[in-house]
C-alpha cells in the first residue's frame, strides 16, 4: 500500500467529507441549522479559515492539513465564532458596523470553553477584537472616541473567560493605525505580535 501524507490525503473526497461531518457536528452542537461547506483552497489571510455568509458556514479544509485545527478547543472556538454570526440578527445588515463585528469576537471570548483554547488563539482573538475597535474609531462610529476605545478594552477584559487583559494603550494625535497595546494572560505578559489592519468592509 502506498503511503499518502496527510495534506494529500485530505484532498481525497472521503477525507474531506469526514472533515465536513466534524465541522457540522460542532456547528450543530452550538445550535446551527444552516448549510455547512468545506473547501480545499488556501486563503490569502492566515485568519481566513472559516466564515459565514448567505446562509452557508464555510471552512477551509486546507487549514486542517496545515495544523490550524490541531487544538480541538481552538477549532471549536472558531466554529463558535461563525455560529455567532449566524445567530446575530445584524449579520448582513447594510448598517452593520465594525463594533458589531468586534462584539462577535467578545461573545466568542466570553464562551466558557474559551479558557481552554491555546494562548495563541486567545491572543489572536484579542488582536482581532482590537483591530475592529480601532477601525470603528477610524470610521467615526458613534461612541468610538478615545473613551469608547478604553471602555471597549475594559469590557473585553471583564468578560472574556481566558484570563486575557489588554492595557497600556497610549493615545496621541497620531491615527489609530499607530496605536499599540500590551496583552497578558493570567497576569503573564505575552508578545501579541499585533499589527493594525485597515479593513475595507465591516464584515471582514
Amino acid at each position: 500500500m502506498k503511503y499518502v501524507n496527510p495534506p494529500r490525503l485530505l484532498r481525497t473526497e472521503v477525507i474531506q467529507l469526514a472533515f465536513g461531518k466534524i465541522v457540522t457536528y460542532y456547528a450543530e452542537l452550538y445550535g446551527y441549522t444552516g448549510i455547512v461547506k468545506t473547501i480545499n483552497e488556501k486563503g490569502k489571510d492566515g485568519d481566513d479559515v472559516a466564515w459565514y455568509g448567505n446562509g452557508v458556514l464555510t471552512v477551509r479544509a486546507t487549514a486542517f492539513s496545515e495544523g490550524r485545527f490541531d487544538n480541538v478547543n481552538d477549532f471549536k472556538s472558531i466554529i463558535k465564532h461563525e455560529v455567532l454570526h449566524w445567530q446575530d440578527t445584524k449579520t448582513g445588515d447594510p448598517n452593520y458596523q465594525f463594533k458589531d463585528h468586534a462584539n462577535i469576537y467578545l461573545l466568542q471570548a466570553s464562551d466558557p470553553d474559551f479558557k481552554n483554547t491555546s494562548d495563541w488563539h486567545k491572543i489572536n482573538n484579542a488582536n482581532q477584537y482590537m483591530i475592529r475597535i480601532f477601525n470603528s474609531s477610524r470610521a467615526f462610529e458613534a461612541g468610538m472616541n478615545n473613551d469608547g476605545i478604553v471602555a471597549a478594552m475594559q469590557k473585553y477584559n471583564d468578560e472574556n473567560t481566558g484570563g486575557v487583559k489588554i492595557y497600556n494603550i497610549l493615545f496621541s494625535n497620531a491615527s489609530v493605525a499607530s496605536l499599540r497595546f500590551t496583552t497578558s494572560i493570567n497576569g503573564q505578559i505575552k508578545d501579541n505580535h499585533y499589527e493594525y489592519k485597515e479593513l475595507k468592509s465591516t464584515a471582514d
